[in-house]
């Protein structure tokens, strides 16, 4: 990949997909965004083409990982009144509880901190790790979307996304670190109360 960074994007782009249809035979299912990701994978980094094939980027080389990606499971139910800490991941929960007039603007910091219509929201709420087929209504989306799917079009790689915690409220995801809240929940002109849910 030191070799390749040097070449032109579009030849770097031929030569992943050769690469690629080396390794499978064909690119079938192989999107832009596949190619894009392989690109840009970082040292240490794993990305999952598909069931079974798993690339990582190793001193510079993009190759095959042969062993399996463990996969992190942790399930909590959370009163947001204290904090929480999640040792699988490392990670500190904390929530404060306002009048929605205190509230400067309606974005949060998808990242590290949300902001949520505390009046929607059922607690306690559960945190957990992600679930296969987890489908949730990303902010300002039309419908709901695969988990799966917005974790790709964010840019973390499936080594990463056992460390994102999901928060649900009932039977519903409210919000995923790195990811934008729901919609369902969203804080809105008609909100009262605010809860902040900050990540560390």
């Amino acid at each position: 990949m030191n070799a390749l960074s040097t070449l032109p994007l579009a030849l770097r782009r031929r030569v992943v997909r050769r690469f690629l249809f080396r390794l499978r035979g064909d690119l079938r299912r192989i999107s832009f965004q596949d190619i894009e990701t392989i690109l840009e994978l970082e040292e240490g980094k794993d990305f999952t083409l598909e069931k079974g094939l798993v690339l990582r980027r190793d001193r510079g080389l993009v190759g095959v990982r042969t062993d399996p990606v463990p996969r992190m499971s942790y399930r909590y139910t959370w009163d947001p009144a204290a904090p929480l800490h999640i040792p699988e991941p490392g990670l500190t929960l904390s929530a404060e509880v306002f009048p929605a007039s205190r509230l400067g603007t309606l974005e949060g910091d998808d990242r590290g901190e949300a902001r949520l219509d505390a009046g929607k929201l059922r607690l306690p709420l559960t945190v957990r790790s992600r679930l296969d087929g987890d489908r949730y209504r990303p902010l300002g989306a039309p419908g709901r979307a695969r988990l799966k799917e917005v974790f790709r079009a964010r840019g973390v790689v499936p080594a990463e996304r056992d460390r994102h915690p999901v928060f649900v409220s009932g039977e519903s995801i409210v919000w995923v670190l790195g990811l934008p809240v729901s919609e369902d929940f969203k804080v809105s002109e008609a909100t009262s109360s605010v809860i902040r849910i900050r990540v560390e």
